[in-house]
Protein backbone atom coordinates (compact mmCIF):
# COMPACT_ATOMS: atom_id res chain seq x y z
CA UNK A 1 0.00 0.00 0.00
CA UNK A 2 0.67 3.50 -0.69
CA UNK A 3 2.56 4.55 2.84
CA UNK A 4 4.32 8.25 1.83
CA UNK A 5 4.92 10.77 -0.70
CA UNK A 6 8.30 12.33 -1.61
CA UNK A 7 9.20 15.29 0.60
CA UNK A 8 7.09 18.32 -0.48
CA UNK A 9 4.30 16.84 -2.45
CA UNK A 10 0.84 17.58 -2.17
CA UNK A 11 -2.49 15.59 -3.50
CA UNK A 12 -4.59 16.21 -5.78
CA UNK A 13 -4.29 19.31 -8.80
CA UNK A 14 -2.77 21.47 -7.01
CA UNK A 15 0.23 19.21 -5.55
CA UNK A 16 0.72 17.39 -9.27
CA UNK A 17 0.49 20.27 -11.26
CA UNK A 18 2.79 22.32 -9.18
CA UNK A 19 4.81 19.80 -8.47
CA UNK A 20 5.02 19.99 -4.61
CA UNK A 21 7.72 22.68 -3.09
CA UNK A 22 8.25 24.93 -6.29
CA UNK A 23 10.79 27.77 -7.35
CA UNK A 24 9.32 30.79 -8.76
CA UNK A 25 11.81 33.49 -9.14
CA UNK A 26 9.42 36.52 -9.91
CA UNK A 27 10.53 40.13 -11.58
CA UNK A 28 8.71 43.07 -12.41
CA UNK A 29 9.56 44.60 -16.22
CA UNK A 30 8.88 48.52 -16.50
CA UNK A 31 8.18 49.29 -20.25
CA UNK A 32 8.03 51.84 -22.84
CA UNK A 33 7.21 51.28 -26.71
CA UNK A 34 8.81 50.23 -28.79
CA UNK A 35 10.02 46.83 -26.26
CA UNK A 36 10.25 43.15 -27.26
CA UNK A 37 11.47 40.23 -24.76
CA UNK A 38 12.76 37.18 -26.11
CA UNK A 39 12.53 34.35 -22.84
CA UNK A 40 14.53 31.67 -23.89
CA UNK A 41 15.16 29.73 -20.44
CA UNK A 42 14.36 26.36 -20.02
CA UNK A 43 12.09 26.55 -17.10
CA UNK A 44 8.91 23.95 -17.11
CA UNK A 45 7.02 26.90 -17.29
CA UNK A 46 6.81 30.74 -17.72
CA UNK A 47 4.32 33.11 -16.04
CA UNK A 48 3.40 36.41 -17.30
CA UNK A 49 1.18 38.81 -15.59
CA UNK A 50 0.37 41.77 -17.31
CA UNK A 51 -0.17 44.22 -14.46
CA UNK A 52 -0.57 47.45 -16.69
CA UNK A 53 -0.88 48.68 -20.48
CA UNK A 54 -0.66 45.53 -23.23
CA UNK A 55 1.36 43.29 -24.53
CA UNK A 56 1.45 40.60 -27.38
CA UNK A 57 2.55 36.68 -27.47
CA UNK A 58 2.22 35.37 -30.98
CA UNK A 59 -1.30 35.96 -32.32
CA UNK A 60 -2.17 36.87 -28.75
CA UNK A 61 -3.11 40.29 -27.60
CA UNK A 62 -2.98 40.31 -23.67
CA UNK A 63 -4.91 42.77 -22.19
CA UNK A 64 -4.05 44.85 -18.39
CA UNK A 65 -5.05 41.66 -16.42
CA UNK A 66 -4.42 38.92 -18.63
CA UNK A 67 -2.46 36.02 -17.29
CA UNK A 68 -0.18 33.52 -19.81
CA UNK A 69 1.33 30.47 -19.04
CA UNK A 70 3.81 29.26 -21.59
CA UNK A 71 6.10 26.20 -21.86
CA UNK A 72 8.43 26.75 -24.63
CA UNK A 73 11.24 29.56 -25.86
CA UNK A 74 8.55 32.53 -26.52
CA UNK A 75 8.59 36.39 -27.25
CA UNK A 76 6.73 39.08 -25.63
CA UNK A 77 6.53 42.28 -27.24
CA UNK A 78 4.31 45.68 -27.13
CA UNK A 79 1.33 44.89 -29.13
CA UNK A 80 2.71 45.96 -32.46
CA UNK A 81 4.92 42.64 -32.68
CA UNK A 82 8.35 44.73 -31.90
CA UNK A 83 11.62 41.78 -32.17
CA UNK A 84 12.78 41.55 -29.39
CA UNK A 85 15.51 43.77 -28.18
CA UNK A 86 16.46 42.19 -25.13
CA UNK A 87 17.02 37.92 -24.21
CA UNK A 88 16.02 36.43 -20.87
CA UNK A 89 18.50 33.35 -20.03
CA UNK A 90 16.85 32.99 -16.95
CA UNK A 91 16.71 34.74 -13.21
CA UNK A 92 19.03 37.55 -13.05
CA UNK A 93 20.27 36.62 -16.80
CA UNK A 94 19.53 39.03 -19.60
CA UNK A 95 21.30 40.27 -22.88
CA UNK A 96 20.71 42.12 -25.52
CA UNK A 97 20.24 39.85 -28.63
CA UNK A 98 22.83 40.49 -30.89
CA UNK A 99 25.04 39.29 -27.62
CA UNK A 100 25.62 35.55 -27.20
CA UNK A 101 24.57 33.33 -23.64
CA UNK A 102 28.03 33.80 -22.24
CA UNK A 103 27.16 37.65 -21.82
CA UNK A 104 24.31 37.35 -19.95
CA UNK A 105 24.14 39.50 -16.90
CA UNK A 106 22.04 41.04 -14.01
CA UNK A 107 21.38 44.05 -16.16
CA UNK A 108 18.51 47.04 -16.74
CA UNK A 109 17.96 46.80 -12.76
CA UNK A 110 15.96 49.58 -11.45
CA UNK A 111 16.25 51.09 -7.69
CA UNK A 112 13.45 48.58 -6.23
CA UNK A 113 13.91 44.40 -5.71
CA UNK A 114 13.01 42.65 -8.71
CA UNK A 115 12.69 45.34 -11.04
CA UNK A 116 14.00 45.56 -13.66
CA UNK A 117 12.97 48.55 -17.40
CA UNK A 118 13.49 52.44 -18.67
CA UNK A 119 11.90 53.92 -15.28
CA UNK A 120 9.20 52.80 -12.26
CA UNK A 121 6.56 55.43 -14.30
CA UNK A 122 6.52 53.16 -17.21
CA UNK A 123 3.03 52.64 -19.11
CA UNK A 124 3.41 48.66 -19.01
CA UNK A 125 4.64 46.84 -16.35
CA UNK A 126 4.75 43.11 -16.84
CA UNK A 127 5.09 40.60 -13.78
CA UNK A 128 7.19 37.55 -15.60
CA UNK A 129 8.10 33.96 -13.29
CA UNK A 130 9.78 31.34 -14.20
CA UNK A 131 8.53 28.11 -12.18
CA UNK A 132 10.67 25.43 -11.49
CA UNK A 133 8.70 22.22 -10.26
CA UNK A 134 10.67 20.41 -7.77
CA UNK A 135 10.48 16.57 -8.84
CA UNK A 136 10.04 14.55 -11.52
CA UNK A 137 5.74 14.10 -10.66
CA UNK A 138 6.15 17.71 -11.07
CA UNK A 139 7.62 18.31 -14.90
CA UNK A 140 5.90 15.38 -15.80
CA UNK A 141 1.87 16.88 -15.20
CA UNK A 142 3.02 20.54 -16.36
CA UNK A 143 4.42 18.86 -19.84
CA UNK A 144 0.68 17.87 -20.15
CA UNK A 145 -0.43 21.40 -20.18
CA UNK A 146 -0.34 23.48 -23.61
CA UNK A 147 2.61 25.43 -25.01
CA UNK A 148 0.71 28.68 -24.18
CA UNK A 149 -2.40 28.78 -22.20
CA UNK A 150 -3.95 32.09 -21.51
CA UNK A 151 -6.31 33.44 -18.76
CA UNK A 152 -8.32 36.80 -19.77
CA UNK A 153 -8.07 39.61 -16.72
CA UNK A 154 -12.41 38.41 -15.39
CA UNK A 155 -11.11 35.68 -14.43
CA UNK A 156 -7.99 36.45 -12.45
CA UNK A 157 -8.72 38.20 -9.00
CA UNK A 158 -7.41 41.51 -9.12
CA UNK A 159 -6.26 40.96 -5.56
CA UNK A 160 -3.98 38.52 -6.62
CA UNK A 161 -2.51 40.61 -9.01
CA UNK A 162 -2.20 43.43 -6.84
CA UNK A 163 -0.49 41.33 -4.27
CA UNK A 164 2.12 39.96 -6.41
CA UNK A 165 3.09 43.78 -7.55
CA UNK A 166 3.48 44.67 -3.99
CA UNK A 167 5.38 41.43 -2.95
CA UNK A 168 7.69 41.56 -5.91
CA UNK A 169 8.83 44.87 -5.54
CA UNK A 170 9.34 44.41 -1.72
CA UNK A 171 12.47 42.74 -0.48
CA UNK A 172 12.25 41.28 3.18
CA UNK A 173 13.31 37.56 4.96
CA UNK A 174 11.30 35.04 3.67
CA UNK A 175 10.32 37.08 0.04
CA UNK A 176 10.95 34.22 -1.87
CA UNK A 177 8.66 31.65 -0.36
CA UNK A 178 5.98 34.34 -0.24
CA UNK A 179 6.38 34.71 -3.92
CA UNK A 180 6.37 30.91 -4.86
CA UNK A 181 3.10 30.62 -2.79
CA UNK A 182 1.22 33.87 -4.95
CA UNK A 183 2.63 32.17 -8.82
CA UNK A 184 1.11 29.08 -7.29
CA UNK A 185 -2.02 30.60 -6.71
CA UNK A 186 -1.46 32.39 -10.27
CA UNK A 187 -1.27 29.21 -11.66
CA UNK A 188 -3.84 27.43 -10.26
CA UNK A 189 -6.12 30.32 -10.91
CA UNK A 190 -5.29 29.85 -14.49
CA UNK A 191 -5.67 26.23 -14.73
CA UNK A 192 -9.09 26.51 -12.76
CA UNK A 193 -10.20 28.90 -15.13
CA UNK A 194 -9.69 26.79 -18.11
CA UNK A 195 -11.59 23.41 -17.12
CA UNK A 196 -11.19 22.27 -21.08
CA UNK A 197 -7.16 21.78 -20.46
CA UNK A 198 -6.16 18.05 -20.59
CA UNK A 199 -5.24 17.59 -16.87
CA UNK A 200 -7.30 19.80 -15.61
CA UNK A 201 -10.60 18.30 -17.04
CA UNK A 202 -9.15 14.30 -16.43
CA UNK A 203 -9.08 15.22 -12.77
CA UNK A 204 -12.88 16.89 -13.20
CA UNK A 205 -14.16 14.08 -15.23
CA UNK A 206 -16.81 11.96 -13.33
CA UNK A 207 -15.09 8.60 -14.41
CA UNK A 208 -11.34 9.41 -15.04
CA UNK A 209 -11.05 12.01 -11.83
CA UNK A 210 -11.89 8.85 -9.74
CA UNK A 211 -9.97 6.30 -11.29
CA UNK A 212 -6.29 9.00 -11.27
CA UNK A 213 -7.73 9.55 -7.72
CA UNK A 214 -7.03 5.63 -7.00
CA UNK A 215 -3.62 5.38 -8.96
CA UNK A 216 -2.26 8.24 -7.64
CA UNK A 217 -2.95 6.92 -4.10
CA UNK A 218 -2.74 3.67 -4.12
CA UNK A 219 0.77 2.90 -7.05
CA UNK A 220 1.51 -0.33 -5.19
CA UNK A 221 -1.95 -2.10 -5.98
CA UNK A 222 -1.29 -4.11 -8.78
CA UNK A 223 -4.63 -2.60 -10.67
CA UNK A 224 -6.21 -4.00 -13.53
CA UNK A 225 -8.38 -1.87 -16.14
CA UNK A 226 -11.57 -4.10 -15.40
CA UNK A 227 -11.08 -3.58 -11.45
CA UNK A 228 -10.72 0.04 -12.01
CA UNK A 229 -13.31 0.35 -14.62
CA UNK A 230 -15.54 -1.88 -11.68
CA UNK A 231 -14.69 0.60 -9.49
CA UNK A 232 -16.40 3.97 -10.81
CA UNK A 233 -19.24 1.58 -12.39
CA UNK A 234 -18.64 1.65 -16.40
CA UNK A 235 -17.37 -1.36 -18.91
CA UNK A 236 -13.69 -1.69 -19.14
CA UNK A 237 -14.08 -0.45 -22.93
CA UNK A 238 -15.43 2.55 -21.79
CA UNK A 239 -13.02 3.73 -19.03
CA UNK A 240 -9.91 2.70 -21.43
CA UNK A 241 -11.77 5.53 -24.07
CA UNK A 242 -12.15 8.01 -21.86
CA UNK A 243 -9.21 8.04 -20.06
CA UNK A 244 -7.15 7.55 -23.49
CA UNK A 245 -8.96 10.65 -24.68
CA UNK A 246 -8.14 12.81 -21.88
CA UNK A 247 -4.71 11.92 -21.24
CA UNK A 248 -3.28 10.67 -24.32
CA UNK A 249 -2.21 7.49 -22.54
CA UNK A 250 -3.72 4.19 -21.51
CA UNK A 251 -4.59 3.27 -18.02
CA UNK A 252 -1.60 1.18 -17.27
CA UNK A 253 0.75 3.07 -19.04
CA UNK A 254 -0.12 6.14 -17.03
CA UNK A 255 0.30 4.24 -13.96
CA UNK A 256 3.42 2.89 -14.98
CA UNK A 257 5.32 6.31 -15.86
CA UNK A 258 3.50 7.62 -12.52
CA UNK A 259 4.81 4.88 -10.46
CA UNK A 260 9.00 5.10 -12.38
CA UNK A 261 8.41 9.30 -11.54
CA UNK A 262 7.05 8.74 -7.51
CA UNK A 263 10.36 6.24 -7.16
CA UNK A 264 12.50 9.35 -9.26
CA UNK A 265 11.49 11.55 -6.96
CA UNK A 266 12.23 9.14 -3.89
CA UNK A 267 15.13 8.09 -5.06
CA UNK A 268 16.41 11.79 -4.90
CA UNK A 269 14.98 13.23 -2.14
CA UNK A 270 15.58 10.10 0.42
CA UNK A 271 17.62 7.88 1.79
CA UNK A 272 15.60 4.60 1.24
CA UNK A 273 16.74 1.51 0.00
CA UNK A 274 15.86 0.98 -3.65
CA UNK A 275 13.57 -2.39 -2.31
CA UNK A 276 11.90 0.03 0.13
CA UNK A 277 10.71 2.22 -2.63
CA UNK A 278 9.95 -0.35 -4.69
CA UNK A 279 7.65 -1.78 -2.41
CA UNK A 280 6.15 1.47 -2.07
CA UNK A 281 5.46 2.22 -5.99
CA UNK A 282 4.68 -1.68 -7.05
CA UNK A 283 7.88 -3.59 -7.51
CA UNK A 284 8.17 -6.62 -6.82
CA UNK A 285 12.18 -6.02 -5.53
CA UNK A 286 14.72 -3.27 -6.22
CA UNK A 287 16.26 -5.50 -9.35
CA UNK A 288 13.11 -4.79 -11.07
CA UNK A 289 12.72 -1.36 -10.16
CA UNK A 290 16.28 -0.86 -11.61
CA UNK A 291 15.84 -2.50 -14.67
CA UNK A 292 12.51 -0.56 -15.27
CA UNK A 293 13.55 2.79 -14.13
CA UNK A 294 16.38 2.47 -17.15
CA UNK A 295 14.08 1.82 -19.49
CA UNK A 296 12.14 5.15 -18.40
CA UNK A 297 15.05 7.42 -17.76
CA UNK A 298 17.93 5.93 -19.45
CA UNK A 299 20.50 5.40 -16.39
CA UNK A 300 19.88 3.78 -13.13
CA UNK A 301 18.86 4.93 -10.11
CA UNK A 302 22.15 5.16 -8.01
CA UNK A 303 23.37 7.73 -10.74
CA UNK A 304 20.10 10.27 -9.59
CA UNK A 305 20.88 9.37 -6.11
CA UNK A 306 24.52 10.41 -6.35
CA UNK A 307 23.77 13.56 -8.73
CA UNK A 308 21.25 14.77 -5.46
CA UNK A 309 23.92 14.16 -3.08
CA UNK A 310 26.49 16.20 -5.26
CA UNK A 311 23.91 18.86 -5.32
CA UNK A 312 23.04 19.11 -1.91
CA UNK A 313 26.57 19.10 -0.86
CA UNK A 314 27.06 22.08 -2.95
CA UNK A 315 23.89 23.79 -1.63
CA UNK A 316 25.88 23.51 1.96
Amino acid sequence: MFQRPPDGYRGGVLGELLGGRTTAHAALSYLVEPWGLRFATDAALTVHVVLRGSARLGRTLLASGDVVLVRQVHDLTDPTGTSPGAVVDGPGRTRETHEGPASAADRWRLGRPRSYGVGLDAPTVVAHAVHLPAGVLGRRSLAALPDVLHTPAHLMPAALRELLLAEAARGGPGQQDVLDRIVELVVLTSLRANPQVGPVAARADPVVGPVLELLHAEPATSWTVSELAARVGVSRAALARRFTGLLGEGVIAHLTAHRLDLAADLVRTSDRTLASIAQEVGYGDGFSLSAAYRRRFGRAPSRDRASADRGSSTAR
